[in-house]
């Protein structure tokens, strides 16, 4: 593929995704840390075309990932024991949370290999976050489920900190309601 200087404008604000890979972001961030073999002038434009990362990307890279349904669902399955569909959940809200803190870090989206030395490099995030998760897919379902709600919880509060102008009322409001419970009925 050829990189134009156009087309590193409309990678620099696609959030699109293949998959789990957004392949122009990982394309980007593979560019910032090239060594340069041949051609090191122009390597180095492109490199300098990509910093700094945009506003509007983090602003819509923290918008499409703001997806979480109300964390009592996580409570519940944990009581039932329901361990494959609680994993999967769990999966899928650390991606969601890894993908917001590339934003708020202002770091292109490099995929999902290697994020313990990604997260280790990131100035944003909640206090030590990777051993924290961790503890979520390491320990029993009754302590990783709480741990996992605080790093939700901590990085909503980062968005609001780093990204004023993402409203997180509705998110919030989504993520601590709590489903009717349901009584059975005493036989008689």
């Amino acid at each position: 593929m050829r990189i134009t200087p156009n087309l590193l404008l409309i990678y620099s604000y696609d959030v699109s995704q293949n998959g789990l890979l957004f392949e122009k972001q990982t394309s980007a961030f593979n560019l910032q840390r090239a060594i340069a073999l041949y051609g090191k002038d122009l390597i180095q434009h492109w490199q300098n075309r990509l910093y700094p990362y945009p506003e509007a990307l983090a602003v819509a890279m923290v918008q499409k990932h703001l997806k979480f349904r109300p964390f009592d669902g996580q409570h519940i399955l944990t009581k039932r024991l329901e361990i494959p569909m609680l994993y999967e959940n769990n999966c899928a809200i650390t991606r969601w949370l890894l993908n917001m803190l590339f934003a708020l870090n202002r770091v292109y989206h490099p995929g999902f290999k290697w994020t313990r030395y990604f997260v280790a490099e990131m100035n944003i995030k909640p206090p030590e976050f990777f051993a924290r998760l961790e503890r979520v897919f390491q320990s029993d379902a009754a302590s990783g489920t709480p741990e996992l709600r605080r790093l939700v919880e901590e990085t909503f509060d980062l968005v609001e900190q780093c990204l004023p102008q993402v409203d997180l009322k509705q998110q919030r409001e989504t993520f601590n309601r709590l489903y009717p419970k349901w009584e059975l009925p005493v036989d008689r």
